[in-house]
């Protein structure tokens, strides 16, 4: 008799991951930074505690010294580590889109098609670019159709490359629907964060039956109401209900930890507890 084979929603060693920095201790009390000084161990310390699959960080203040930009890593390296996505958090520091001197913003686009090159050398899929709090465009008000105009310009330089951008952003679903859709490209795609959207009080629901189709990376974190990154269980993020959501319309992707961190030195305890809140809400699916 063959037995089917049974394909997990979530898998710990396929696509339950973290984001990177998470294992390292804060820098000048950051929720979120490249460990510049730590990754090397962190990536120990990840394999050792059985995580399979990292989210890896760029940001500005370190960006030359990122091992993806100083060109230190073999491809080999990176399938090993299974980095599928960079989260572009120097995007977020420094949005070319907000810059008037001409100088800095072509340097800073020159920078974004670093970071996009060194992807396409190393095979990683996704580039997650955060339009929220400093490149968000609601809090800026920047025109969508600049910036759509701009990314473009620079997503056909790389049409025939399997490169895709996904974006997080901070609005409502039918306007992020039809930020998307703008496009008017398969190369690009949406970031899920179920922290943000409880954050800013968005139905989960609503979300994920308006654009799923375009989801493409998922971050896990729990936040409150118009508040701050909380533990999971304690803020206002529906975990069963964004994760039956996402069940319902077939989502493949993977799902990255980005859950609020500890203030005891006990990352690896929180990290772990998250793992295992997650597999047991899938599991009740």
């Amino acid at each position: 008799m063959v037995f089917p084979i049974v394909i997990k929603f979530i898998d710990k060693d396929k696509n339950l991951g973290f984001m990177q920095g998470r294992l390292s201790p804060m820098i000048d009390n950051m929720i979120q930074c490249f460990p510049l000084n730590t990754w090397k161990e962190e990536l120990g310390l990840a394999n050792e505690n059985n995580w399979r699959l990292i989210e890896w960080t760029i940001d500005y203040y370190s960006f030359l010294e990122n091992p993806i930009i100083k060109d230190s890593f073999s491809k080999a390296e990176f399938k090993e580590l299974r980095v599928e996505c960079i989260t572009a958090d120097f995007f977020m520091q420094n949005p070319f889109f907000l810059i008037n001197d001409k100088s800095l913003k072509n340097k800073l686009i020159l920078d974004f098609k670093k970071v996009v090159n060194s992807m396409v050398k190393l095979d990683i899929k996704y580039l997650m670019l955060p339009l929220v709090d400093n490149a968000s465009l609601i809090k800026n008000n920047v025109e969508e159709n600049y910036v759509i105009e701009a990314l473009l310009e620079i997503f056909e330089e790389y049409r025939n490359d399997k490169i895709e951008f996904i974006f997080e952003s901070d609005f409502d679903p039918d306007r992020l629907m039809k930020f998307i859709e703008s496009f008017d490209s398969n190369k690009v795609g949406i970031n899920y964060d179920s922290g943000n959207s409880a954050g800013l009080g968005y139905d989960c629901e609503k979300e994920i039956s308006t654009y799923g189709k375009w989801i493409k990376n998922c971050h896990l974190k729990d936040k409150i109401l118009g508040g701050t990154t909380v533990k999971f269980g304690s803020g206002n993020t529906n975990f069963h209900k964004v994760l039956n959501s996402l069940k319902n319309i077939n989502y493949d992707g993977n799902f990255i930890i980005q859950g609020a961190r500890s203030k005891k030195g006990q990352d690896l305890e929180y990290l772990n507890y998250y793992r295992e809140y997650i597999i047991n809400i899938a599991n009740e699916l």
